[in-house]
């Protein structure tokens, strides 16, 4: 085999490798699997400025209480509120997330962390909330305000404080057509005073993960009552 030959050979070798080379990828471009978009992720940032941004859809917002409210312990017992929280939501649409906002005191302005604290108990997954759990908190001088995020709520199970307990509310709110709450401040101050409990909360679909405002939450009225067991 001459030069010429030789020439001739590494040319057919050279393009016959560029071939099936060029065959390989315009097949492989041709039969790609469809990438999957992303799914949504839906969330609730754990910062003031994302509950402002969120109550300003009324459509998001549930009143527990939206008026001053008085409230205390008396011999041994709560003067409180019961509230139920109806819902109306569909396979499609589900509670995803949210805040609890809490505003309360007395005549002597915020609550004393040391020994005074707000009870919020949905079907007895709640108690009184743990003010160091707030991912917000205001001590002003006329009331204490309070913010939650809904499914990391911390609270104790007694007036005792003895070891915190967790609950996620999101997941409450899913599984119950109607959640009765028991509302009551934990002060021996006769002036004591809850102004406003409300939930804020975002609507997902739960198969697709994508936002949605399917889901509605709704409050009966308070009805206030004093408790029949000693307080806790």
């Amino acid at each position: 085999m001459d030069g010429k030959d030789i020439k001739q050979a590494i040319i057919i070798l050279v393009s016959t490798a560029v071939l099936i080379l060029l065959t390989s990828w315009i097949s492989s471009f041709f039969n790609k699997s469809p990438v999957a978009p992303p799914r949504p992720v839906v969330g609730c940032s754990s910062d003031y400025q994302s509950y402002s941004e969120l109550i300003a859809n009324p459509k998001h917002v549930v009143f527990l209480i939206n008026s001053r409210s008085a409230m205390f312990a008396k011999d041994g017992k709560f003067i409180n509120a019961k509230v139920v929280v109806t819902k109306n939501d569909t396979t499609s649409s589900k509670v995803k997330c949210g805040y609890l906002f809490v505003q309360a005191g007395t005549d002597r302005g915020a609550l004393s962390p040391q020994w005074e604290d707000v009870v919020v108990k949905p079907s007895d997954f709640g108690g009184h909330l743990v003010q160091d759990s707030a991912i917000w908190v205001n001590n002003g001088a006329l009331y204490s305000q309070y913010l939650y995020p809904l499914d990391k709520i911390q609270y104790w199970g007694s007036h005792l404080r003895a070891g915190v307990l967790n609950a996620d509310w999101t997941q409450l709110l899913n599984v119950s057509d109607t959640v009765p709450f028991l509302i009551a401040l934990n002060t021996i101050n006769r002036s004591g005073f809850v102004d406003q409990i409300t939930i804020v909360y975002k609507c997902y679909n739960p198969q697709s993960g994508e936002e949605n405002t399917g889901c509605n939450l709704s409050a009966t009225p308070p009805q206030y009552q004093q408790t029949d067991s000693p307080v806790q």
